[in-house]
């Protein structure tokens, strides 16, 4: 089985940043860090295929700053090289930039789409953290034939696999990555903060308050102990864990 290395970045903490290196038994994973809370920026490589996971934010009046590309070429990775994308679920600050990915494929479960472009998103409550061009950009990749969508639990290269957790979204993916310590998942926004999933305390942002709170159980089962469950978005992963290299202080962090 091919071991992975996972990075967390976080200036927004453009975080939970995953690699896997082409030819090597093993790769790196990171966190990129501000005085913000995360966001998601993963990025993989599996045989010659090198993806992103979660691409962070695109520019706009909620998120008036851009710390993607600054990211990628801190951890020397040109976007243009970029051949898969793993979106875990489509809110703003998750699957934006998907614009500099152009000949890139999209991954994402079925059930997030249908729930991005379905009927709850009459409800401004449930649409609010959508941005509607990052979701028709989505529905233009499909006709593209650059979407791959996945149905619940499904392995995307060997030692990496993507889950369906409920709760946040009707169809949020966390990631499964075999690390030289184990195995490692990364949340997303399945566990916001390490408290959502240690207390039981749902994040209001919720699309099924039960599915929620089963999902922080499943994250631990999925893991190969507790310490291994990133959560999408608190600044303890930047206390936690390492930096990779002087350069990347407070910036990256490695999680493997």
């Amino acid at each position: 089985m091919l071991k992975l290395s996972r990075w967390a970045i976080s200036p927004y903490l453009l975080a939970n940043t995953c690699v896997m290196l082409p030819s090597q038994a093993q790769a790196s994973t990171t966190t990129i860090k501000s005085d913000m809370k995360p966001i998601k920026a993963k990025r993989l490589r599996a045989g010659n295929t090198l993806g992103l996971v979660a691409p962070s934010h695109t520019i706009h009046e909620r998120m008036p700053f851009d710390i993607a590309i600054d990211t990628l070429q801190a951890m020397g990775v040109d976007p243009a090289s970029i051949t898969d994308v793993i979106i875990t679920h489509m809110h703003y600050d998750h699957c934006g930039n998907h614009h500099l990915f152009g000949g890139a494929r999209f991954h994402l479960q079925d059930r997030e789409i249908a729930y991005a472009t379905g009927r709850c998103m009459c409800f401004k409550p449930m649409r609010e953290a959508y941005d509607e061009e990052d979701v028709v950009a989505m529905v233009r990749r499909v006709h593209r034939g650059k979407a791959v969508f996945h149905d619940g639990d499904e392995e995307i290269a060997p030692g990496l696999s993507v889950h369906r957790i409920g709760g946040h979204t009707m169809g949020l993916q966390s990631l499964r990555i075999h690390t030289r310590k184990g195995w490692l998942v990364l949340a997303s926004d399945a566990a916001h903060l390490y408290a959502n999933m240690e207390q039981s305390r749902p994040f209001p942002i919720v699309y099924n308050v039960a599915d929620m709170l089963e999902g922080h159980q499943r994250l631990y089962r999925l893991a190969s102990s507790p310490d291994l469950v990133i959560p999408g978005h608190d600044p303890l992963v930047m206390q936690r864990y390492p930096s990779p290299s002087a350069e990347l202080e407070g910036r990256v962090v490695r999680l493997d």
